[in-house]
């Protein structure tokens, strides 16, 4: 079972990502992932995470990264943030995936298919520490078998 929640950790690199974006909120930037302030819960913690997000607007276009010790995967995606359903082509193959603001916080959500059936991740980020840090709320919902849920935190790289 942790090969299959590996797999979907995979498939759920996080996207730092609706409507015009009116808040303060600036998730644009290098972001490192924080193993020892990071909570992993029931699924597998990778070695290292990155995010790359150049763009937080009216759409997301990021670049995310993790290594589970077999060199790093990365996904890219350029969507837009108005909650509407999207198709986005990735290495492991397409996936369904929407983006909304629901005020300070970016919610992202994909359906994958995996070895288990459909898998629906829902990402919610939050900014913390007045943009220094980005805490990032996972919960991948897994058919037959459960939620897995996680707090990913990732600080500001390129400050």
């Amino acid at each position: 079972m942790r090969g299959v929640v590996a797999l979907l950790a995979i498939l759920a690199l996080p996207f730092a990502g609706l409507q015009v974006q009116a808040q303060d909120v600036d998730f644009t930037g290098s972001w490192v992932l924080s193993l020892e302030d990071s909570d992993f819960g029931n699924t597998r913690a990778p070695e290292a995470a990155d995010l790359e997000i150049r763009r937080a607007d009216t759409r997301l276009t990021l670049t995310s990264s993790r290594d589970y010790g077999t060199g790093p995967e990365s996904v890219e995606i350029d969507i837009p943030i108005d909650g509407s359903k999207h198709s986005v082509a990735t290495s492991r193959g397409s996936m369904l995936m929407s983006a909304e603001w629901d005020g300070d916080v970016l919610e992202i959500w994909r359906r994958a298919q995996a070895n288990v059936g459909e898998v629906d991740i829902t990402e919610r980020y939050y900014p913390e520490e007045e943009g220094k840090r980005l805490r990032v709320e996972s919960s991948i919902e897994v058919p037959q078998t459960g939620t897995f849920e996680s707090t990913m935190i990732f600080v500001r790289s390129d400050a």
